[in-house]
């Protein structure tokens, strides 16, 4: 749906529904000059044929506040986000309602890194033979924050989600991080 190469981008208050694609359902970003950054977004009964929903390639980015609900993909290579060479933050994100494929999973990286801060991510977002997170420090059981959409606006919870200690910069450096489950702390 969107595609974007080699400049500065940003998502924000969008909706994406019921759309087919063989790749980047959503959107795919190329060697961005800046972070991407996307946020307050829906994602909801997309299915990518081949590769990811979401795509990033040589380009950091942050997912922030976003549902990703009723998606699928059939790529064992890819997940529904998928990031490439970089580093990409998925912060307070809701992933409910996701088919299980035959293969591939919720989140996968080739030659990059992803950081999975204070999601909600239900059993049926997993597939037998990717899963949801391809890594042995994943709780066995699945986790909630409880975070909800009312209309577009900003997800709201019950307790204090984020609070950035410096209040000069972006929301992921120096973070202490609280959910309905587990308290945790972590500084970059």
């Amino acid at each position: 749906m969107i595609y974007s190469r080699e400049g500065d981008s940003s998502l924000s208050n969008t909706n994406i529904t019921n759309c087919i694609s063989q790749q980047a359902t959503a959107f795919r970003y190329d060697y961005m000059k800046s972070t991407t950054k996307v946020k307050f977004c829906n994602f909801e009964n997309l299915e990518a044929t081949q590769k990811a929903i979401s795509n990033l390639q040589n380009t950091d980015g942050i997912i922030e506040r976003c549902n990703y609900i009723n998606n699928s993909q059939t790529d064992k290579n890819y997940g529904l986000v998928h990031e490439y060479n970089k580093r990409l933050d998925v912060l307070d994100s809701v992933f409910r309602d996701n088919l299980k494929n035959k293969n591939g999973a919720i989140f996968s990286t080739i030659s990059g890194q992803i950081y999975i801060f204070n999601c909600s991510i239900d059993t049926y977002s997993q597939s037998k033979n990717g899963g949801t997170i391809s890594t042995s420090e994943m709780p066995m059981k699945p986790f909630f924050n409880d975070l909800k959409f009312i209309g577009i606006s900003p997800c709201e919870g019950s307790l204090l989600i984020a609070q950035n200690k410096d209040k000069k910069d972006s929301i992921y450096k120096n973070i202490k991080l609280l959910s309905l489950i587990n308290f945790f702390y972590h500084n970059i």
